[in-house]
């Protein structure tokens, strides 16, 4: 099976009416952990992110949305339990949700490029990685800091490890602007939106050229079809 990746774009986001019914469609435990947000927009990126896993594993594997059992390993990565063939991952930040879905073990991370002090990549990043980073011409280093980052991030969530494993502990070679390897594991970078940038990490499978894209409004139409039916 191919690496699938998904984006869902928030900027037109969900009707009251769309949030609740959508919340209202998934278990009383999920529905109970989205009502501990504080923030809309935090509660409406993980029912997103939520229902988009869920939509995935009916239409391609016809697992049922209502009643898959999702289950987390020791470091709290979520797996469907009894499938050693369907693996996830989710990541969302600002504006974008996105998914990663594959027939092993894959993590994708997808951050907003904001202003930081890049001095911050001694504490996360391993000792190559901090001399590349900071041998990148500096209008580019900004840039570079998170095409590292996500990488390293996907990897760990690759892994199901989280950060329970030190970013130290590994070094990302890049070989070109959009991929990178890291002992037998593969990364392939896209940028969904210019101020966005997103890393898929993989040991096997071929990355697409560009990832699915969805609205948040398409996607609840389909899933409600889906629920529905």
């Amino acid at each position: 099976m191919n690496i699938e990746i998904h984006t869902v774009c928030l900027k037109e986001g969900l009707t009251e009416e769309q949030f609740a019914r959508l919340c209202g469609s998934l278990p009383l435990e999920r529905q109970q952990r989205l009502k501990k947000f504080r923030r809309r927009e935090d509660a409406e990126r993980t029912l997103i992110g939520d229902i988009l896993v869920r939509y995935l594993l009916r239409d391609r594997y016809g697992i049922d949305m209502a009643e898959v059992d999702f289950a987390r390993n020791r470091y709290g990565k979520p797996y469907v339990d009894g499938r050693e063939d369907v693996h996830f991952n989710v990541s969302h930040s600002g504006d974008w949700v996105a998914c990663v879905l594959h027939s092993s073990a894959a993590g994708i991370d997808i951050e907003q490029i904001k202003a930081i002090n890049l001095d911050i990549a001694q504490r996360y990043f391993a000792e190559e990685e901090v001399q590349f980073l900071f041998g990148q011409p500096d209008g580019e280093q900004l840039d570079w800091f998170y095409r590292l980052w996500t990488c390293k991030e996907s990897g760990v969530k690759e892994e199901g490890m989280g950060l329970s494993r030190s970013l130290q502990s590994f070094s990302i070679e890049f070989h070109g602007v959009n991929e990178a390897r890291e002992a037998g594991r593969r990364f392939r970078l896209y940028q969904p939106e210019e101020d966005y940038v997103m890393a898929v990490c993989a040991k096997q499978g071929d990355f697409p050229d560009r990832p699915e894209l969805w609205t948040a409004q398409a996607l609840a139409e389909v899933y409600a079809e889906f629920a529905e039916g």
